[in-house]
């Protein structure tokens, strides 16, 4: 790797390690994000969604360079899909955060608006689909864009961007479907499965 991605691995994995001692001081000592803003904000650290995408930079031999990597586009693109990721894996493991207590956009969303839990589950759902039909503008108009501004050498790694974020959704969605991390509680959500529709298109 060269030292710009190995400083982003680095930084982004050491959040990864840092996040679940937060999470788990946060469970004992009651602490409750205010908002859904607040909350994806840690949850992409807790997933580790971006020293992820990382990765499949390395792996997919399509890094980033620095100077595009910290483009809007870019940011928002990978915002996004970890908040999709963040509400479909919620969605999954709400039986067990129900027994366990972990933080969860869920209970957030039935807290702060004072609904039920179905009402919460629907805006939860609602929320995911609009993160992924918002995904469609920058991939279609935004990116083609920034691409052409470039020179031909970046080119390619901004195209593979797009590709190392597709295949991060899909390969979430399969390890939602064969992990036992849950086995006693989870149950994959209808809606959870349509979004691999939209988010693959």
């Amino acid at each position: 790797m060269s030292l710009p991605l190995r400083t982003r691995v680095a930084f982004h994995w050491s959040s990864y390690f840092s996040s679940q001692a937060t999470e788990a001081i946060g469970r004992t000592t009651g602490f409750a994000c205010r908002d859904l803003a607040d909350y994806f904000s840690l949850r992409a650290a807790t997933t580790c969604a971006f020293g992820q995408n990382d990765l499949g930079e390395k792996w997919g031999g399509t890094e980033v360079p620095p100077e595009l990597w910290h483009h809007p586009v870019l940011q928002r693109m990978r915002q996004l899909v970890a908040d999709v990721v963040a509400l479909r894996n919620d969605s999954m493991s709400l039986r067990h955060e129900d027994v366990t207590g972990g933080h969860n956009a869920i209970h957030l969303i039935r807290r702060s608006r004072g609904c039920t839990r179905e009402e919460a589950l629907a805006e939860a759902s609602w929320r995911a689909q609009e993160k992924v039909d918002e995904l469609v503008e920058p991939e279609e108009r935004a990116l083609p864009r920034l691409v052409r501004d470039v020179g031909r050498s970046q080119r390619a790694a901004l195209r593979g961007y797009a590709d190392i974020i597709h295949d991060w959704i899909r390969g979430d969605d399969e390890w939602e479907r064969i992990t036992t991390r849950h086995d006693e509680y989870r149950v994959m959500p209808d809606w959870a499965s349509g979004l691999l529709v939209s988010a693959g298109s």
